[in-house]
């Protein structure tokens, strides 16, 4: 048995006689629930609070928030929050932040998609293919909402170049 999660899909020729012709790039996309850069905020300065570390200074304090969040999310297997590039950010911070709660998933991309919203344009926020939200990220979502926290509606978003 294989994981979706760490094997990749099939070519999309394989899959779709129609396909665009080549050439295609593999790149990884996870789903999950958007939140605020407030919340993210808050839930750094919360984790700094209960693990006696510096919280970070201000909305804009990518690294410190990252670095306090992870200390959370890294026990749990196939969740994560990261600031992933978003030219058309809401907030106008060019980056918006994900509560990733779909394992990594490895799909083909036309190599003229990702230059132009990779490469081009550092639109990691919107991949032209979209997972489908499952019932283990529902229930993640909802485990996280009973905790106070505040999430958006499910979104897929190229995960990282790795």
């Amino acid at each position: 048995m294989t994981s979706e999660a760490t094997h990749p899909t099939a070519h999309p020729a394989a899959l779709y006689p129609n396909a665009p012709p080549g050439p295609y790039v593999q790149c990884c996309i996870r789903g999950g629930y958007p939140i605020t850069h407030a919340e993210a905020f808050r839930w750094a300065t919360l984790v700094a609070e209960g693990t006696d570390r510096h919280p970070p200074k201000d909305l804009d304090d990518l690294d410190r928030a990252v670095h306090l969040l992870d200390l959370i999310f890294c026990k749990y297997n196939d969740l994560d929050c990261f600031p992933v590039t978003n030219p058309n950010d809401p907030e106008g911070k060019e980056m918006s932040w994900l509560v990733a709660t779909t394992p990594r998933r490895y799909e083909y991309f036309p190599k003229a998609e990702i230059d132009e919203k990779l490469g081009k344009n550092e639109d990691f926020w919107t991949p032209s293919i979209q997972l489908e939200q499952s019932y283990l990220d529902t229930n993640a979502k909802e485990a996280l909402e009973r905790k106070g926290f505040k999430l958006q509606s499910f979104h897929t978003a190229f995960w990282s170049l790795r």
